[in-house]
C-alpha cells in the first residue's frame, strides 16, 4: 500500500491521481495499523490480589489465569536477576570521566536579568499608564461629588 504523503495538492510525481480519489481518501478515518483494536485484555481481580500479597499463588492459578501468573512470575524472576547484577568497578570511573569538568552557569534570577525595551513596548506601556491614570482620576472626581 502506498500512502500519498504529498501535502502540496497536485504536485505528485506520478500525477495520475484525481482530485476525487484524494477527497475520498481524506474522508476515511485514520487508523493505527500497528496496534489492532478490540483485543484488549484485563487482568482479573484475583491476579491483582495475588500481586498485592493478599492471596496465595495456588488460589489464583486456574485455567484462565495460568498465563497471567506465569507472566508475572517471569517478571519477578527477571527483576530479581537484574537486582542482583553488579556493575563493573571501572564503569563508575568511566562515567565520571566522561562528564564535563566545567559547571554550567547558574540561571539568573528574574530581577537581575537584562530588560530590553523596544519602542513599541514603551509606547504600549506609556498608553497603559496614561489610561490607568485617567481612570483613577475619573474615579476620584466621582467619589468627591
Amino acid at each position: 500500500m502506498l500512502d500519498d504523503m504529498n501535502t502540496q495538492g497536485n504536485r505528485s510525481s506520478s500525477g495520475d491521481k484525481s482530485q476525487q480519489q484524494r477527497a475520498g481518501a481524506e474522508r476515511q478515518p485514520l487508523t493505527d495499523r500497528e496496534v489492532p483494536l478490540g483485543q484488549s485484555r484485563t487482568t482479573s481481580a484475583a491476579i491483582h490480589a495475588w500481586l498485592d500479597g493478599e492471596l496465595p499463588e495456588s488460589a489464583v492459578r486456574t485455567a484462565e489465569t495460568a498465563r497471567d501468573v506465569d507472566f508475572w512470575l517471569k517478571v519477578t524472576e527477571e527483576t530479581e536477576r537484574r537486582r542482583a547484577m553488579r556493575m563493573p568497578g571501572q564503569l563508575e570511573a568511566q562515567i565520571m570521566a566522561a562528564l564535563p569538568t566545567e559547571t554550567a552557569d547558574a540561571p539568573a534570577t528574574w530581577w537581575r536579568k537584562d530588560v530590553t525595551l523596544t519602542p513599541g513596548t514603551a509606547a504600549v506601556a506609556a498608553a497603559s499608564l496614561l489610561a490607568v491614570g485617567a481612570a483613577a482620576t475619573v474615579a476620584v472626581l466621582r467619589a468627591l461629588r
